[in-house]
């Protein structure tokens, strides 16, 4: 997938949700308008916002989508009409907290890293080396992918 976007920060469980579905989307918290249009700009990004002035404010040269919904799954639907997001190849292969792209390892990589009951369960394991978190197929992981489903199957 080569569309990349920024979210900012009225827009973490979203990102964190594009990320599942396997868009590289960074999630910009805590700093000025300015930096968000600049990395934006730098990086090549679609902007998602619920901030209508940084709306209005950021059309110049860039694509902007403003977020018009509160809940996570109309949200979802709106970018997924707007963008025309439809690949759903790379899901759950981009580390939901840190965005980075996740390596398939193998069980004793992740051994005491992970409940025991897991990995006596599971046999398919990601990883990201960036933030150390281990990822395997579960209830979470069917609960995300059946939603995903849905809003992509509308």
């Amino acid at each position: 997938m080569n569309m990349k976007l920024i979210a900012d920060e009225m827009l973490g469980k979203l990102s964190k949700w594009l990320r599942f579905i396997g868009y590289d989307t960074e999630y910009f918290s805590g700093g000025p308008d300015a930096e968000l249009l600049l990395q934006a700009k730098s990086e090549g990004r679609i902007i998602l916002t619920r901030d209508y002035e940084l709306f209005m404010n950021s059309k110049q040269g860039l694509t902007v989508v403003f977020i018009r919904f509160d809940k996570l799954k109309d949200q979802l639907s709106q970018i997924k009409n707007e963008l025309n997001l439809m690949n759903l190849s790379e899901k759950f292969q981009r580390c939901s907290q840190c965005n980075r792209t996740l390596s398939s390892v193998e069980k004793d990589f992740v051994k005491g890293m992970i409940p025991p009951y897991i990995l006596k369960t599971k046999d398919e394991f990601k990883y990201c080396d960036h933030c150390r978190k281990v990822y395997w197929s579960g209830s979470h992981s069917k609960h995300i992918n059946d939603l995903i489903e849905e809003i992509f199957n509308e």
